[in-house]
């Protein structure tokens, strides 16, 4: 930091800022997901890329699966249930959203996952999304069925261990 902050109100708008930014940040993705959309849409790479594949592999920090996800997003909110992107990144980043649409059939279910998005951190909102997938309420189960994954420090290589009757049969 190149002064130092010496006051409390000076110090709470820095922070503030830096929340702003943030969300800003969350925001700029929805638009270069709009972009995107666009350019594939449009297939605005030709001539100067001889495919999709091509273009996306211009991006150095983002990965063609992280692209198309982020289509996926911009299709289901934006496109699909008309959401600006200043609403969606209140809810959290794409990764958050992308999440969401795998649960998302209706407007309705879009607002009642982007207000969870709003007010719940990822782990909350990841154990949300797996109790909307598989019905089952996480916080009554007694994870009585349950093995450890064993990591080997040498090679990597993970290992189940069961700690009870529980085999690797029972769990598919």
């Amino acid at each position: 930091m190149t002064h130092i902050i010496r006051t409390d109100e000076k110090k709470k708008e820095y922070c503030d800022l830096t929340l702003t930014m943030e969300e800003g940040a969350r925001a700029v993705y929805l638009m270069l997901a709009e972009r995107l959309y666009n350019i594939r849409q449009e297939r605005l790479y030709e001539p100067y890329w001889s495919s999709w594949q091509e273009f996306n592999m211009e991006f150095k920090d983002l990965a063609p699966s992280s692209i198309s996800k982020l289509i996926t997003v911009y299709e289901t909110f934006v496109l699909k249930f008309g959401y600006k992107p200043s609403e969606l990144s209140k809810a959290g980043g794409w990764t958050k959203l992308y999440q969401m649409t795998k649960q998302v059939k209706s407007k309705a279910d879009a607002d009642k996952w982007l207000a969870l998005g709003e007010t719940h951190s990822r782990q909350d909102l990841d154990k949300y999304l797996v109790e909307a997938k598989t019905g089952v309420d996480m916080s009554g189960c007694p994870h009585a069925e349950t093995y450890t994954v064993v990591i080997c420090t040498h090679c990597g290589e993970r290992v189940a261990k069961y700690d009870t009757e529980l085999s690797p049969s029972s769990l598919l």
